[in-house]
């Protein structure tokens, strides 16, 4: 059974497990690195600097003045599982901005603005679990968005201005367990949308906040 939600969950991102040890990265000001991640949050940052160490797994760039991520943004980091580059002012995201990335497993994108999401952003993206997008300028989701993700269980695009949904577009997403789509502008629900999950005792959605014309208003 699926279970319609109006509540909003807040998702928290742990620091502590990824950077103990730390020490200034080598080669980049203001930013901080471990065995397995470098943290740059506020370090200023207008774009990725050459120097930053490609083989950690988890990347934090928050709070820096990023504007665009295209396919060269992260094309060194093979072996990263989880990026986080919100509050930035990302306003574009390039074709496959993630190609290279075939081991990312979480990616923020949160308190940009982001106004679409490419088609093909997910291309190689098949190990993705959690995608966040929230507080950004999002429109729609295309049905190519989501397809080549299997594992995506977690989806929150909240605080946007999404007004339209492909029918399709979480059809491939079969272990979906959170889909969260308050405060934005979408009219008609679409149960297409998570037909395919009808049956399943763990999926939830949330879709709070919208300007619904239904008799469920």
């Amino acid at each position: 059974m699926v279970v319609l939600k109006i509540l909003i969950l807040c998702l928290p991102v742990v620091y502590s497990a990824h950077t103990n040890a730390v020490s200034p990265c080598d080669g980049i000001t203001n930013c901080l690195c471990s065995s397995s991640a470098v943290n740059c949050t506020g370090a200023g940052l207008t774009s990725l600097p050459p120097t930053i160490n490609a083989g950690k797994l988890y990347y934090y760039f928050e709070e820096n003045q990023l504007k665009t991520l295209n396919k060269n943004t992260f094309r060194h980091f093979i072996k990263a599982k989880h990026i986080n580059a919100g509050k930035n002012r990302i306003s574009h995201l390039g074709p496959k901005t993630f190609n290279h990335n075939k081991l990312l497993s979480q990616l923020y994108l949160d308190n940009n603005r982001i106004t679409s999401l490419p088609a093909t952003l997910f291309t190689n993206n098949h190990n993705l679990t959690l995608f966040s997008a929230n507080f950004n300028n999002i429109t729609s989701i295309s049905s190519g968005l989501f397809k080549n993700c299997p594992l995506l269980s977690y989806i929150s695009i909240t605080n946007n201005q999404l007004a339209a949904i492909a029918p399709d577009a979480f059809t491939t997403n079969l272990v979906l367990s959170r889909l969260l789509l308050e405060v934005n502008h979408l009219t008609t629900p679409m149960w297409q949308w998570i037909d395919h999950l009808k049956h399943s005792e763990t999926f939830e959605i949330y879709l709070d906040r919208n300007p619904w014309i239904c008799d469920c208003r």
